[in-house]
């Protein structure tokens, strides 16, 4: 008997900030387990909060790097006008949510992992040397 995977729709670029229901390429089919931390740890954030939210949990071994958001070309960086919110701000909240989405991986695997499945697909995270 199979068994089978269960995935809920993940909008990349959240609804609440103007991020389209039905388009493909905003979004990912995700664990719900997973989907319920990422909506921990970031709420329904913006791409530019995401990284200072990065910023802020990154690992000791990276203090010298910053996590950077950029616009992929051709795309009008100004449209990120609205802040989310309803993200958790206790950090132990935040170190388990990161954990269940990340597990051991580096912070590398982290930032492209979240660039490939969680993203605003306009947009990308970087890791940028101080």
């Amino acid at each position: 008997m199979k068994s089978k995977i269960i995935t809920e729709e993940h909008h990349r670029c959240p609804t609440s900030l103007g991020g389209h229901k039905t388009n493909p390429a905003n979004i990912s089919h995700v664990s719900p387990r997973k989907h319920e931390a990422w909506h921990v740890l970031v709420g329904n954030m913006n791409p530019y909060q995401i990284s200072a939210r990065f910023n802020y949990l990154k690992p000791k071994e990276f203090s010298n790097y910053e996590v950077v958001c950029r616009p992929k070309k051709n795309v009008n960086a100004t449209q990120v006008i609205k802040k989310g919110t309803h993200n958790s701000h206790k950090k132990n909240k935040l170190l388990h949510a990161l954990n269940t989405l990340f597990g051991d991986s580096n912070f590398y695997q982290v930032i492209f992992y979240v660039n490939d499945v969680w993203l605003d697909p306009d947009y990308r995270l970087y890791l940028k040397k101080k």
